[in-house]
């Protein structure tokens, strides 16, 4: 590993597309330069890049055939006898669906051929880095293109956007909401242990914490969205939720990002974003929903219900803080994650049993005024007209 967070100085990648394994998650084994996959016909297939060929060892994997079928496939081509491409690939392509990280390594050249070729893009992606980057640098040519590339379509951040959205609409003015604030339970009857890539995901978070600041520093200022009150309180750094029942600790996650940005472009576009080709009956229902979101201050707390669970949390946090910073600490990280995050995450991931037995919960709890004008004097005259609502999701 000759520079961390480089994938060519550590990882050697294979990139290779053909139009009958389009869409199928092409996860095998290599040697000899040869790759073995199991295509979205169950077949087992030797590929060989070199030569462009490719062997179906097995014809259908689920009958598991006695006898094994050979057949070989040469290079495809276009309707034009020329061979196709990736960008080819793309050009065919109506939406392509991202779900490899971590995306600061891996995630730049589908977007890259994206919107080269004109096709949408979507991604799991929850590394606001490589969402802001690929903004800064793709965003021009994907208009020029009519490419939409949008990342945080997963866990991160879908959950966090419909909480705030239908929270913050419960508050029918005058009322105003000042913050709303998700408390993140995640539960199981068995041991909950998390993604590798999620993982590694977070520890280059924290390695180019310094790229992500400079990167903001470079772009233009976003508009601020007018929040009734002041600011949200600091509060303790453990918090006892009663309401709801859970012991809590902030997350600094990508949820919070993520609708502060999406705060900011309703602050720009009250009426939301315009469609293209949008008819007018489509526009009214977009400008009378958007119309109803009201801004607040955001933040996620990772939660349990007992404080024990805190030191786990607390103990994993402060080891990526502390050994994220500098190589070597990352390389201990992301040589014994379950160690370092004792047992929360396993380079082999959960098991299919864990997978299956895992749900999360998400309260999200509004504070506001009965009057937003209440809210405005806030900074002066305190103690009245103060309301909170508390949603599950």
């Amino acid at each position: 590993m000759d520079e961390y967070g480089v994938a060519e100085s550590w990882v050697k990648r294979h990139v290779f597309c053909f139009s009958h394994f389009l869409g199928d998650a092409l996860t095998g084994f290599t040697s000899h330069n040869e790759f073995l996959i199991e295509d979205r016909d169950d077949r087992l297939v030797l590929y060989n890049p070199i030569v462009n060929k490719t062997k179906i060892l097995e014809k259908d994997l689920r009958a598991k055939h006695g006898a094994a079928k050979i057949m070989e496939r040469r290079g495809f081509t276009n309707g034009e006898g020329e061979e196709t491409t990736t960008g080819g690939v793309w050009r065919e392509a109506k939406l392509v669906l991202d779900c490899v990280g971590p995306f600061r390594l891996y995630g730049e050249p589908f977007v890259a051929a994206c919107v080269e070729a004109g096709c949408d893009y979507l991604d799991i992606s929850g590394e606001p880095e490589f969402m802001e980057r690929m903004e800064a640098v793709y965003h021009e040519k994907a208009v020029e293109k009519g490419s939409l590339v949008i990342s945080a379509c997963g866990f991160d951040s879908i959950p966090a956007e419909i909480g705030l959205m239908f929270n913050s609409r419960q508050w029918v003015s005058p009322a105003a909401p000042n913050r709303v604030e998700a408390y993140l339970s995640l539960e199981s009857d068995k041991k909950i242990a998390g993604n590798f890539g999620t993982f590694e995901s977070v520890v280059l978070g924290v390695a180019n914490a310094d790229k992500l600041a400079e990167l903001r520093r470079s772009r233009p200022k976003r508009a601020r969205p007018t929040i009734p009150g002041p600011p949200p309180p600091k509060g303790s750094t453990i918090e006892h939720q009663k309401q709801i029942g859970l012991w809590a600790v902030k997350l600094p996650s990508t949820d919070a990002t993520v609708v502060r940005r999406t705060l900011s472009i309703l602050t720009e576009n009250p009426n939301g974003l315009e469609g293209v080709s949008e008819d007018p009956k489509h526009a009214e229902k977009r400008s009378s929903f958007w119309s109803t979101i009201k801004p607040a201050h955001f933040g996620v707390k990772i939660a349990t219900k007992n404080l024990l669970g805190m030191i786990g949390i607390i103990a994993t946090g402060i080891s990526i803080g502390l050994l994220g910073s500098f190589s070597f600490g990352r390389w201990l990280l992301l040589k014994f994650p379950s160690f370092f995050s004792f047992g929360g995450f396993r380079k082999e991931g959960p098991t299919e049993e864990e997978v299956a037995s895992a749900s999360f919960k998400m309260w999200f709890i509004g504070h506001g005024f009965s009057d937003s004008k209440i809210g405005e004097k806030e900074g002066s005259v305190r103690g009245n007209g103060r309301m909170k609502n508390c949603i599950y999701l």
